[in-house]
């Protein structure tokens, strides 16, 4: 057994073990694996998601989060749910901008609130780095059919959804910021029996070839919501920005005089302003949890196990 300088990279007969350095972030429960991707280029993400995301497993998160320095924009983040699949997520915007700034991977300076461009999977978007939290511009809300995608001729508002499984009919509004999202009021949040059948059936509903997240949103006043989380590839989260900002999207739309929301979740609040020339702006919690190391080996018939 033989270890090279710097990453680790082993080789067990035809098998290679590899030592992954990790950082586990968080915002308002949403949980991430962080890693910096120049340094594991040939390793297979979306196999390895599956793998590092579960929390009886492996790691435990709600996705990954793969840091890099693009020459558009100041960082560059690529996120991945714990199905393998590519997504966009606000509460990883955050945690990617201040994991980049406090562990050296940006230019240090002065500035008491610090501006930087992030690259991602829905374009570039601005973040604000403050002493406590952070702000990113999650751009201007999408309703159109083809963006979020949905099998529909028109903007899904105030629609009627069938779910032949359950006999059930619900009333969702469907858009995307930057990640697909339904959005259905209620009375009070559901029950958890209620909660995990249904948003599974929205979630994989035929309308939505690529599925779709579902917020379930209790109206406290017109400033204040609460809502409970079924996120497309991770199931029950605690907090969610892309979804949280599709939920004030949704409320500024059916009240215009209404231009800030907090968005309360189990794992915390969000603020969402609605700027003049119509995008949204999210502030919130970027905290680190731990660092740790894990090795990885990758077996000859394509698979991975723990070592």
């Amino acid at each position: 057994m033989c270890y090279a300088k710097g990453i680790s990279i082993v080789t067990i007969k035809d098998n290679m073990v590899h030592e992954i350095r990790f950082t586990k972030m968080q915002g308002v429960g949403n949980d991430f694996i962080v890693l910096e991707e120049p340094h594991y280029p040939e390793l297979n993400w979306s196999l390895l998601a599956t793998k590092l995301c579960d929390r009886r497993f492996g790691i435990g998160s709600d996705g990954i989060l793969l840091l890099s320095r693009p020459e558009s924009a100041d960082l560059r983040m690529i996120m991945l749910n714990p199905d393998g699949t590519y997504d966009f997520c606000g509460n990883g915007l955050r945690c990617s901008a201040r994991y980049a700034l406090e562990r050296g991977m940006l230019p240090m300076n002065d500035e008491k609130d610090r501006y930087i461009s992030i690259a991602t999977k829905a374009g570039v978007r601005q973040a604000i780095i403050h002493e406590r939290d952070v702000t990113v511009g999650m751009s201007v809300p999408n309703f159109h059919p083809k963006a979020i995608p949905a099998l529909s001729s028109e903007e899904l508002l105030d629609y009627t959804l069938e779910l032949p499984d359950s006999g059930v009919r619900l009333t969702i509004s469907a858009l995307s910021t930057g990640s697909a999202h339904a959005i259905t009021f209620t009375d009070c949040l559901p029950d958890d029996d209620t909660f995990q059948k249904i948003s599974s059936q929205v979630e994989n509903h035929p309308l939505f070839p690529e599925r779709i997240s579902l917020m379930w949103v209790k109206l406290q006043d017109c400033n204040h919501v609460g809502i409970r989380i079924w996120e497309r590839g991770a199931g029950e989260t605690l907090g969610c920005g892309t979804g949280a900002c599709a939920v004030a999207a949704e409320l500024f739309r059916k009240n215009p005089d209404c231009d800030e929301v907090r968005v309360s979740s189990k794992g915390g609040d969000l603020h969402v302003k609605h700027l003049v020339n119509g995008e949204l702006m999210m502030r919130g919690p970027a905290e680190f949890v731990y660092d740790g190391i894990c090795h990885l080996e990758l077996l000859s018939d394509g698979s991975v196990s723990f070592t």
